[in-house]
Protein backbone atom coordinates (compact mmCIF):
# COMPACT_ATOMS: atom_id res chain seq x y z
CA UNK A 1 0.00 0.00 0.00
CA UNK A 2 1.85 3.27 -0.91
CA UNK A 3 2.03 6.53 1.37
CA UNK A 4 0.01 9.26 1.35
CA UNK A 5 2.71 11.04 -0.66
CA UNK A 6 3.76 8.42 -2.69
CA UNK A 7 2.29 7.61 -6.32
CA UNK A 8 1.74 4.70 -7.77
CA UNK A 9 2.97 4.89 -11.78
CA UNK A 10 2.80 2.59 -14.53
CA UNK A 11 5.33 3.42 -17.44
CA UNK A 12 4.53 1.82 -20.75
CA UNK A 13 6.64 2.05 -23.67
CA UNK A 14 6.82 1.23 -27.18
CA UNK A 15 8.62 2.08 -30.08
CA UNK A 16 6.57 3.50 -33.14
CA UNK A 17 8.51 0.79 -34.98
CA UNK A 18 6.56 -2.26 -33.05
CA UNK A 19 3.24 -0.57 -33.62
CA UNK A 20 1.12 -3.18 -35.67
CA UNK A 21 3.05 -5.89 -35.40
CA UNK A 22 2.25 -9.05 -33.51
CA UNK A 23 2.64 -9.22 -29.74
CA UNK A 24 4.54 -12.79 -29.71
CA UNK A 25 5.99 -14.92 -32.24
CA UNK A 26 3.69 -17.52 -33.68
CA UNK A 27 4.07 -20.52 -31.78
CA UNK A 28 3.03 -22.57 -35.02
CA UNK A 29 5.22 -22.40 -37.89
CA UNK A 30 2.11 -23.29 -40.39
CA UNK A 31 -1.67 -22.14 -39.38
CA UNK A 32 -3.19 -24.90 -37.78
CA UNK A 33 -5.78 -27.28 -39.90
CA UNK A 34 -9.06 -27.38 -38.51
CA UNK A 35 -10.20 -30.23 -37.06
CA UNK A 36 -13.63 -31.58 -35.34
CA UNK A 37 -13.60 -32.91 -31.91
CA UNK A 38 -16.96 -34.23 -31.40
CA UNK A 39 -19.98 -34.71 -33.53
CA UNK A 40 -23.78 -34.35 -32.15
CA UNK A 41 -26.98 -35.50 -34.22
CA UNK A 42 -29.30 -33.58 -34.90
CA UNK A 43 -32.60 -34.75 -32.30
CA UNK A 44 -36.54 -34.22 -31.87
CA UNK A 45 -36.12 -34.88 -27.93
CA UNK A 46 -35.86 -31.20 -26.93
CA UNK A 47 -38.42 -29.43 -29.72
CA UNK A 48 -41.47 -28.88 -26.63
CA UNK A 49 -38.78 -27.46 -24.31
CA UNK A 50 -37.47 -24.55 -26.81
CA UNK A 51 -39.13 -21.06 -26.93
CA UNK A 52 -38.94 -19.05 -30.21
CA UNK A 53 -38.35 -15.49 -29.26
CA UNK A 54 -38.10 -11.98 -31.80
CA UNK A 55 -34.59 -11.41 -32.48
CA UNK A 56 -32.57 -9.13 -29.55
CA UNK A 57 -29.62 -7.77 -29.95
CA UNK A 58 -27.10 -8.76 -26.74
CA UNK A 59 -23.70 -7.45 -26.09
CA UNK A 60 -21.82 -9.80 -23.87
CA UNK A 61 -18.35 -8.52 -22.45
CA UNK A 62 -16.72 -10.21 -19.48
CA UNK A 63 -13.68 -8.23 -19.24
CA UNK A 64 -13.98 -5.44 -16.65
CA UNK A 65 -14.51 -1.16 -18.07
CA UNK A 66 -11.07 0.03 -17.02
CA UNK A 67 -8.58 3.12 -18.30
CA UNK A 68 -6.17 4.54 -16.67
CA UNK A 69 -4.87 7.93 -17.98
CA UNK A 70 -2.12 10.20 -16.70
CA UNK A 71 -2.01 13.28 -17.77
CA UNK A 72 1.03 15.95 -16.67
CA UNK A 73 -0.08 20.25 -16.73
CA UNK A 74 1.65 22.51 -15.25
CA UNK A 75 -0.11 24.32 -11.95
CA UNK A 76 -1.43 27.84 -12.11
CA UNK A 77 -1.03 29.49 -9.47
CA UNK A 78 -3.47 32.20 -8.40
CA UNK A 79 -3.98 34.85 -6.25
CA UNK A 80 -7.23 36.68 -5.22
CA UNK A 81 -7.11 40.32 -4.68
CA UNK A 82 -9.54 43.11 -4.50
CA UNK A 83 -9.91 47.16 -5.11
CA UNK A 84 -11.76 49.46 -4.18
CA UNK A 85 -12.54 51.78 -6.90
CA UNK A 86 -14.51 54.80 -5.84
CA UNK A 87 -14.00 57.70 -8.53
CA UNK A 88 -12.11 56.82 -11.90
CA UNK A 89 -8.64 55.25 -12.85
CA UNK A 90 -6.55 58.63 -11.03
CA UNK A 91 -2.97 58.86 -10.26
CA UNK A 92 -2.25 58.74 -6.70
CA UNK A 93 -0.73 62.48 -6.79
CA UNK A 94 -4.11 63.56 -8.39
CA UNK A 95 -6.99 64.82 -6.06
CA UNK A 96 -9.94 63.87 -7.78
CA UNK A 97 -11.46 66.15 -5.25
CA UNK A 98 -9.83 69.00 -6.50
CA UNK A 99 -11.09 70.62 -9.98
CA UNK A 100 -8.08 72.41 -10.56
CA UNK A 101 -6.16 68.85 -10.17
CA UNK A 102 -8.37 67.28 -12.78
CA UNK A 103 -8.29 69.53 -15.23
CA UNK A 104 -4.14 69.76 -15.22
CA UNK A 105 -4.32 65.92 -15.61
CA UNK A 106 -6.97 66.17 -18.53
CA UNK A 107 -4.87 68.51 -20.56
CA UNK A 108 -1.56 66.45 -19.88
CA UNK A 109 -3.44 63.49 -21.00
CA UNK A 110 -4.96 65.27 -23.95
CA UNK A 111 -1.63 66.03 -25.04
CA UNK A 112 -0.04 62.80 -25.33
CA UNK A 113 0.27 61.25 -28.78
CA UNK A 114 -1.15 57.74 -27.81
CA UNK A 115 -4.44 59.19 -26.21
CA UNK A 116 -4.47 61.05 -29.75
CA UNK A 117 -4.21 58.02 -31.88
CA UNK A 118 -6.47 55.85 -29.28
CA UNK A 119 -8.68 58.46 -29.64
CA UNK A 120 -8.53 58.64 -33.80
CA UNK A 121 -9.19 54.84 -33.64
CA UNK A 122 -12.13 54.69 -31.65
CA UNK A 123 -13.68 57.27 -34.04
CA UNK A 124 -14.48 54.58 -36.77
CA UNK A 125 -16.18 52.12 -34.27
CA UNK A 126 -17.95 54.61 -32.15
CA UNK A 127 -19.44 55.79 -35.75
CA UNK A 128 -20.44 52.36 -36.67
CA UNK A 129 -22.39 51.99 -33.58
CA UNK A 130 -24.38 55.19 -33.68
CA UNK A 131 -25.44 54.48 -37.00
CA UNK A 132 -26.73 50.74 -35.70
CA UNK A 133 -28.50 52.30 -33.06
CA UNK A 134 -30.13 55.21 -35.16
CA UNK A 135 -31.65 51.88 -38.27
CA UNK A 136 -34.42 51.65 -35.16
CA UNK A 137 -37.24 53.88 -34.42
CA UNK A 138 -37.19 53.11 -30.88
CA UNK A 139 -40.29 55.59 -30.16
CA UNK A 140 -42.10 53.69 -33.12
CA UNK A 141 -45.48 52.41 -32.09
CA UNK A 142 -44.54 48.49 -33.24
CA UNK A 143 -47.74 46.45 -31.50
CA UNK A 144 -50.41 48.53 -32.57
CA UNK A 145 -53.69 47.34 -31.02
CA UNK A 146 -52.00 44.62 -28.83
CA UNK A 147 -53.42 45.02 -25.41
CA UNK A 148 -50.45 45.45 -22.84
CA UNK A 149 -50.68 43.30 -19.58
CA UNK A 150 -51.90 45.41 -16.25
CA UNK A 151 -52.28 49.06 -17.90
CA UNK A 152 -55.08 48.58 -20.72
CA UNK A 153 -53.24 50.90 -22.93
CA UNK A 154 -52.61 50.05 -26.41
CA UNK A 155 -56.31 49.24 -27.75
CA UNK A 156 -57.03 49.89 -30.94
CA UNK A 157 -60.55 51.03 -31.19
CA UNK A 158 -60.67 51.58 -34.69
CA UNK A 159 -61.53 55.33 -34.73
Amino acid sequence: KPRSNEQVAYLYTKPRSEFGKPCAPPIFSSPPTPQILESILPTDEFDKLYTTRSPTVTCIDTTPHMNETEINTERVRIKNTSMRHAEGGWPKDVDFTEQSDVTRFRKKAEKDEEYQSAVKGLGPIVTRCMRQNSTVNIYEEYFGGVLTRGTGAGVDDGG
